[in-house]
C-alpha cells in the first residue's frame, strides 16, 4: 500500500531533462521562475552587475572583466596608481572611512594585492551608495599616494 505508492511517487519525480539551469520533472510543466527573472538579459542581477561594472571601470587605475555567470566582480588595482602594500589593510581602511565592506583578493588566493571581490547583490540604489563611497575612498587614496 504506502511504501508501493511512495515508491511510485518518487519515480515519477524523477528529473527527465536537465539543461542550462533548468530541470524539467515528469509530471510537471517547466516555468519561469524567479531565478531566470533575476538573471534574463533585462534582469535585476543583470542590471546591477552592468551598474556596477560600468562604475567600478570608469574609476581611473581600475580594470575588470565583466563576469557572465558570477554574482560578484573581481576589480583589479593598477598598482601604479594605487600602490597597495597589504590589500586586508587597505579593505580595512575602506571598511573604517566609508563604512563599506569588500574582500581582499588574497582571501581568496590570489597572490597579489591588487584585486577584491565585489558582490552585486545589492539593489541599484544601495549599490550606487557604495560605489560613491568607493569611488570617494579611491579618489582620495589616489591623492594621498601620489607622486610628489
Amino acid at each position: 500500500g504506502h511504501a508501493r505508492r511512495a515508491k511510485r511517487h518518487v519515480h515519477d519525480q524523477r528529473p527527465v531533462a536537465a539543461g542550462r539551469g533548468a530541470t524539467v520533472w515528469r509530471g510537471h510543466q517547466p516555468r519561469r521562475t524567479r531565478v531566470h527573472a533575476l538573471v534574463a538579459a533585462d534582469g535585476r542581477l543583470t542590471r546591477q552587475r552592468d551598474l556596477a561594472w560600468q562604475r567600478l571601470t570608469a574609476i581611473p587605475g581600475v580594470s575588470c572583466v565583466k563576469p557572465q555567470g558570477a554574482l560578484y566582480l573581481f576589480p583589479k588595482f593598477d598598482l601604479a596608481v594605487y600602490p597597495i602594500e597589504d590589500d586586508q589593510q587597505f579593505i580595512t581602511e575602506l571598511l573604517e572611512k566609508e563604512k563599506v565592506l569588500l574582500v581582499q583578493g588574497t582571501g581568496f588566493n590570489w597572490p597579489k594585492h591588487d584585486h577584491v571581490r565585489v558582490v552585486f547583490l545589492p539593489h541599484a540604489d544601495e549599490m550606487n551608495d557604495a560605489l560613491d563611497r568607493i569611488e570617494r575612498f579611491l579618489a582620495n587614496y589616489r591623492a594621498k599616494h601620489a607622486p610628489t
